[in-house]
């Protein structure tokens, strides 16, 4: 006897929705979309029980931007009526206007999704260690490394905003300090591959809104560019090529040095001759090289570079690209 709710029938899978029909469009008197909505369709295997959004996959996220109207964001879902047994249900989407102008006296309801958004401006300090336009390691004349390592002051500008939204927002809460693993752009600024790093904190506000959770969204930026040829081990395809230069972002870069050298696999200590003939070892490490009998030349071109943040597509965040 076949199973009366197989997990598919046809190409509909279980749980899946898929779009149905487009709905309703509203514009205003500048022919400007300020509505819309879009249903969707699911196939359930449980006639009985009441359908749950949680069990349901490939729907648009709330905060999304409508494919054909993009001043539209997602702001809810609505599940429509149904007879009891029925296999299929409808999910409305409804899209509103992703930003309202602010006029002092609208209610909760009418707060728009973005309620602030500005361009702070980011002072960064770390280690000095290649030229960003040569490339070459920084290092002393001598070709050592300096005893204290220079320090760098750069300024970026970052965006912040402010979005709420009507459920709670664990998935973008999840990536909170994570760096871009693609270039993204946000409200008119682009962020290479790994140079933006998330923050982002949340609160519930008691005004009774449909939207009622608020989300603090930040995109910090940092960049470092450093020439592809001086790392070692080569670099990956993770590393974005920037006119032949690489940006690492929030990844650092370290001089490779030490106080040993390899020679065919076996470590070797580095050592000196001073004036008196005298062989000692190094007060300061060493730059090391790819080849060498020393384990080193007179370029010292040589950097190694360590992951310090998490990467994601963010795809989630769903990021409005164009600025206002």
């Amino acid at each position: 006897m076949p199973d009366p709710t197989p997990a598919t029938i046809g190409y509909w899978k279980a749980g899946t929705a898929r779009l149905a029909k487009h709905g309703e469009a509203k514009f205003g008197d500048d022919q400007k979309p300020v509505s819309c909505s879009d249903v969707y369709k699911v196939y359930v295997t449980d006639t009985t029980a009441r359908l749950a959004l949680s069990s349901v996959s490939g729907l648009p996220a709330v905060g999304s931007e409508h494919p054909t109207y993009t001043n539209l964001v997602l702001s809810g879902y609505r599940v429509t009526d149904h007879e009891p047994g029925e296999k299929f249900r409808e999910i409305v989407c409804e899209y509103e206007d992703g930003v309202t102008e602010s006029t002092g006296g609208e209610t909760p309801e009418e707060i728009g999704r973005v309620t602030a958004l500005d361009y702070p401006a980011y002072t960064a300090t770390g280690d000095l260690v290649s030229d960003q336009i040569s490339g070459d390691t920084v290092l002393n004349s001598a070709g050592d490394v300096f005893d204290s390592v220079p320090q760098f002051e750069q300024i970026w500008t970052g965006v912040h905003f402010v979005r709420r939204v009507s459920v709670f927002p664990s998935a973008i809460l999840a990536l909170a300090g994570t760096v871009n693993s693609v270039s993204v752009t946000c409200y008119g600024v682009t962020f290479g591959k790994r140079t933006a790093r998330l923050r982002v904190g949340c609160r519930y506000l008691f005004d009774g809104s449909k939207r009622p959770y608020e989300l603090d969204i930040t995109l910090e930026p940092r960049h470092a560019i450093i020439d592809s040829t001086n790392i070692r081990p080569a670099v990956s395809a993770d590393y974005e090529a920037v006119g032949g230069k690489i940006d690492i972002g929030w990844d650092i870069a370290l001089v490779d040095c030490g106080f040993q050298y390899l020679d065919g696999g076996r470590k070797v200590r580095f050592t000196v001759i001073d004036e008196n003939r005298v062989e000692s070892a190094p007060q300061l490490p060493q730059p090391l090289t790819k080849v060498g009998g020393d384990g080193r030349s007179a370029s010292h071109k040589s950097l190694l570079v360590v992951r310090t943040a998490t990467g994601d597509t963010w795809a989630t965040l769903l990021l409005p690209k164009k600025a206002l």
